[in-house]
């Protein structure tokens, strides 16, 4: 018999429904229904009547290629199998972290997006980038645009800033990952919760830390060697 899915009508695309219904048509004379679903192509019911209904449906289905099979009982005999396949994908893309980084060019800087992730079941289909100006009102926040890794922030003003990475699998689940980051200068960015990268490279917080206390230390014992040193040939 001619077997359909009202849920996963298309057997070639990814659907997140993860509780798919099947149908198919009485023919005359078919008195009985076998029917199994499972993820083998090659499969065949086992030939115990399930009654006389035409429709079925299945729940909380694991994620992947399922195949549903059925076989009708006409004249006491078991007739031939009916496949039909769903592609079942309820799971959004692995977690994943966008990487912000800033480089000096000689006509200006460009800072640059990185990001990647993987989807278990249906793959990757594309990635969607909007980059909010933390500075400017709600209305003015730009939208989501289809764009791919390394991505450069067209912004190029001083200032706070937030990228979402939206990564969509081809059943239509997706992800949102973010990072803020500030423009301080041209050639200097503030990467939240790592440090500045300057001119391209990234100094954690402990080492900028580190740098003011050992500068002003550093001083002050030049200064106290010159006092000495002037005092020592004062008293020559």
């Amino acid at each position: 018999p001619q077997v359909f899915s009202p849920t996963h009508p298309n057997p070639n695309l990814w659907y997140p429904d993860s509780s798919p219904s099947f149908s198919w048509e009485k023919e005359w004379a078919a008195s009985d229904f076998s029917y199994s679903f499972d993820q083998n192509l090659t499969s065949r019911p086992d030939g115990i009547p399930e009654g006389a209904e035409t429709q079925v449906s299945f729940s909380d289905v694991q994620d992947g290629i399922w195949y549903f099979h059925l076989r009708q009982k006409k004249e006491g005999v078991w007739g031939k199998t009916s496949n039909v396949q769903v592609l079942i994908d309820s799971t959004p893309p692995r977690d994943f972290t966008p990487r912000v980084e800033t480089y000096n060019r000689l006509v200006g800087y460009q800072t640059m997006v990185y990001f990647e992730t993987v989807d278990d079941s249906s793959g990757i289909d594309h990635y969607e980038v909007s980059v909010i100006d933390l500075s400017e009102k709600e209305s003015a926040r730009s939208f989501f645009t289809e764009e791919i890794s390394p991505y450069q922030v067209p912004f190029k003003k001083a200032g706070k800033y937030n990228v979402i990475i939206k990564a969509a699998d081809k059943a239509g689940n997706t992800r949102d990952e973010e990072a803020r980051f500030r423009m301080i200068t041209p050639l200097i960015s503030h990467i939240e919760g790592k440090g500045l990268e300057i001119r391209g490279i990234l100094f954690s917080w402990w080492i900028i830390w580190f740098l003011v206390l050992l500068v002003p230390v550093s001083a002050i014992g030049i200064w106290r060697f010159m006092v000495k040193k002037t005092n020592h040939e004062e008293i020559k």
